[in-house]
């Protein structure tokens, strides 16, 4: 049985991000955004802290569930296909066209000479790798495209490993303790480990090239490795456990977690004496907020909004083009307003609801257009 409260909770995600990326614009002190206003407001920074700080995580943890039912129809070749027709070629795709695009709109000159330059470097610059470390104001080379790039290699990572990890992720466990135990392991090995090793392989910077075209913020991969696990682990306890046990399973773990990780702390400042990258994740309050508000809202998703609604299952099979093809439509129309009289709130709500419409559209005609070409199921 399909579990509508993840379609449903992507999609929602998805919206967030639409509003996150509106509110950009005409937010003070966010001067690495394509489009800027004299008079932004600090109103938003509230919301964009607090979905900046899990929504991405929530979409990896959603896409670690769907991925645990691809594992048990595919083999790798199948998944690692499917994957790239529907993530990477996208991706990239939308990063060759839309991505120059986004710098020519936000500019005020809108000749053909302009354009053209605007290409070329930018193709220029990607080709020849000339962003080693990729700093606020040029991180947008690939804007949104980082989801759907560390997506695809974690997805890859878990699949192509899965032969020895799905012994741990996907037994069927019933004991509270167990499950609990398992919950706490992927939350320590996927965020510590993990923020551990990239720390110290790629440093403590937000944006930066990963090598090849992989642009991340090296101190929240861990987060997303450990949302995606849970995700994987999450689809075998659903098909087995009560809703309400599952969730008092999660909070013991919440709470379990913050206990060793209080406990972590102090024998480090006990026995090192000085900070250290472990210390720096284990301390990190950002994971227990993180983590407690993805799961909050998913078991909120799965009481009150696990159904299939006529007016929003068309969406479905669209998330990923509708998140792929916002930003292009968001920019636009931050350019369009940038001397509206209207206020913020309005700009903003107007921009998100738009661009929201027009990335509906967009996808659906490609994926119309696509069908025809290339008969047979969509990826």
């Amino acid at each position: 049985m399909r579990l509508y409260a993840f379609d449903n909770l992507r999609l929602a995600s998805i919206f967030i991000v639409i509003v996150f990326h509106a509110m950009c614009g005409y937010t003070a002190n966010v001067d690495w955004w394509y489009v800027n206003v004299q008079d932004g407001t600090r109103r938003y920074l509230i919301f964009m802290g607090l979905a900046d700080l899990f929504v991405m995580a929530t979409m990896f943890f959603v896409a670690g569930f769907f991925a645990a039912k691809s594992q048990r129809k595919k083999d790798n070749t199948g998944y690692l296909k499917q994957r790239l027709q529907r993530l990477l070629l996208p991706g990239y795709l939308q990063l060759m066209l839309v991505g120059p695009l986004l710098f020519f709109i936000a500019k005020t000159d809108f000749s053909f000479d302009a354009m053209t330059h605007t290409y070329l470097t930018t193709w220029k610059t990607l080709w020849q790798f000339e962003f080693v470390t990729i700093e606020p104001g040029s991180m947008s080379f690939h804007h949104h495209i980082w989801f759907v790039e560390v997506l695809f290699i974690i997805g890859a990572f878990f699949m192509l490993t899965r032969r020895w990890l799905n012994g741990f992720l996907l037994a069927e466990d019933t004991s509270y303790g167990v499950i609990a135990g398992k919950f706490i392991a992927i939350l320590i090995v996927g965020w510590a480990i993990t923020f551990g090793v990239v720390q110290m392989g790629f440093g403590p910077h937000d944006w930066q090239n990963m090598g090849g075209f992989v642009v991340a913020q090296p101190a929240r991969l861990g987060a997303y490795v450990a949302a995606y696990a849970l995700g994987l682990y999450f689809f075998g306890l659903y098909n087995r456990l009560p809703l309400k046990k599952l969730f008092w399973v999660s909070v013991l773990a919440i709470v379990g977690f913050v206990a060793i990780n209080q406990i972590a702390i102090l024998l480090l400042k006990t026995v090192l004496l000085k900070p250290t990258v472990l210390q720096l994740a284990l301390s990190s309050s950002g994971i227990f907020v993180c983590f407690s508000l993805m799961l909050s809202t998913t078991f909120l998703f799965l009481k009150f909004i696990n159904a299939k609604y006529s007016w929003i299952a068309p969406l479905y099979p669209l998330n990923y083009g509708i998140y792929l093809m916002h930003m292009l439509f968001v920019v636009a129309l931050q350019r369009a307003l940038v001397n509206s009289e209207w206020n913020i709130d309005v700009r903003v709500a107007v921009i998100s609801i738009v661009a929201l419409l027009l990335s509906i559209a967009s996808t659906y005609i490609k994926q119309r257009v696509q069908s025809k070409l290339t008969p047979g199921p969509n990826p």
